[in-house]
């Protein structure tokens, strides 16, 4: 056998065919795809993991979940999904088989991108504001996902097939409904005062003319990450698209049973296959006011995430393609229990009672007792619930590691109000640094 022996002729011949096995699926797909060989058997060699391939996957949900872990409870949201049908993502990528797939260089493996995922999810939440009784609203759609002037609603169905007419009624049918309800008035209000636009004694109609005649860009409080799947041992699957009628569709005649399909092979994930959502709340200092009126955002997603796995995440959702299923609804998991520690910590914290009694909390905290203190929560404690804390605590001697820690603790609990001084707004902005740092 030859040193490339089954390889594409541009990969030189000094590299062994037996090495490129052993690189990732999207490595063997993209780089070093064999068109010349047969399509169906071409892609089967493409699925196959290796132990170094299944490694890697757990590093990067591993890595993903340490990383969300660092971030405040009340500024993320997770959930772990699982697909109930064949998925497919990237399909319209150039490749020779005609159908591509989304690999994230330089891994090599199979991802849904940040910026899909809020696609779906967008939609989802726009289905839940206009056709259920949910506490899902336009403006909150807006002001999360970000404002499109193209939202199906917003446009107007004329020129459009007859099937796309309806459709589009539909939606602007529910959209003037919502308008004539005057629910998420207050968010609406909030959020078009960084736009200027005059909102006294307007009625909701007359405020969303104002915004269509705005060049907004909005990009949404929400940001949502990059999704791996945690594949099986099976890897990737194939499938295929087996059109009877390619004379008819290419306009060379009528439709007849005569005609020869020509199967076309394309990459999925398998049903089955378990991958975790992660999405976090942008800060924005400037409008603490507005984040205050959405203060239940991770109770929406969830709503939003289940209505989406009805949806269906990636392409050919339309034939039932990227369906899922929640697996663990209760957002993201601590890997260390609660134990002995954490209530040490606990009672200790129930002690505070001055400024004074803090900071001896605060410099008390030993390195080996952080893990207990990313466990516990300072709801319900009436003292730390308090702004006025933040420069003993910037002035401790505590580390920089457990001033953050405590400093997320404290974010999770106070919550700006309309009538906080220019000093108190002054700390708030003090604490969010400290998590910063």
């Amino acid at each position: 056998m030859k040193a490339n022996e089954g390889l594409p002729p541009y990969i030189p011949k000094y590299i062994p065919s037996g090495e490129v096995k052993n690189t990732p699926p999207g490595h063997r797909f993209l780089l070093y795809f064999n068109s010349d060989a047969e399509k169906l058997g071409a892609l089967k060699d493409v699925c196959l993991l290796n132990e170094k391939d299944r490694r890697l996957i757990k590093s990067l949900i591993e890595r993903q979940e340490a990383m969300a872990e660092s971030i405040p409870e009340a500024q993320r949201f997770s959930i772990t999904m699982k697909t109930t049908a064949p998925l497919a993502t990237g399909l319209g990528n150039p490749h020779p088989v005609e159908n591509g797939f989304a690999f994230m260089t330089p891994y090599g493996l199979p991802y849904l991108s940040g910026f899909s995922v809020k696609g779906v999810m967008r939609k989802a939440a726009e289905e839940l504001a206009l056709f259920s009784n949910s506490e899902w609203n336009i403006p909150l759609v807006w002001v999360l996902f970000g404002y499109d002037s193209e939202s199906v609603y917003m446009k107007e169905p004329r020129g459009m097939p007859e099937p796309l007419q309806r459709e589009v009624k539909r939606w602007k049918e529910a959209f003037n409904k919502w308008m004539g309800q005057e629910t998420g008035q207050d968010i609406l209000r909030e959020w078009i005062k960084m736009y200027s636009i005059d909102d006294v004694k307007q009625t909701t109609k007359e405020i969303v003319e104002k915004i269509k005649s705005k060049d907004i860009h909005w990009q949404g409080l929400l940001c949502f990450w990059d999704a791996f799947f945690a594949l099986e041992k099976d890897g990737l699957a194939v499938d295929i698209i087996n059109p009877h009628y390619k004379d008819y569709y290419e306009d060379k005649g009528s439709p007849h049973e005569a005609g020869q399909p020509t199967p076309v092979f394309f990459l999925t994930i398998p049903p089955g296959t378990e991958l975790t959502f992660y999405c976090t709340m942008l800060p924005r200092l400037e409008r603490t006011q507005l984040s205050e009126k959405i203060r239940n955002w991770q109770s929406l997603l969830q709503e939003a995430f289940e209505r989406a796995g009805s949806i269906g995440f990636g392409a050919k959702t339309s034939v039932g393609y990227g369906l899922m299923n929640c697996v663990k609804k209760e957002g993201l998991q601590s890997k260390h229990p609660r134990g002995g520690e954490s209530e040490t910590l606990l009672a200790r914290l129930k002690t505070i009672k001055d400024q004074q009694s803090f900071q001896k909390f605060v410099e008390s905290i030993k390195d080996s007792e952080i893990e207990a203190l990313r466990n516990i929560s300072f709801a319900n404690m009436e003292y730390v619930i308090n702004i006025g804390l933040v420069p003993t605590l910037e002035n401790s001697s505590a580390s920089n590691r457990i001033k953050k820690i405590i400093a997320e603790k404290m974010l999770e609990v106070i919550r700006p109000t309309k009538k906080w001084t220019e000093e108190k707004r002054k700390k708030y902005k003090v604490l969010n640094d400290i998590t910063n740092s």
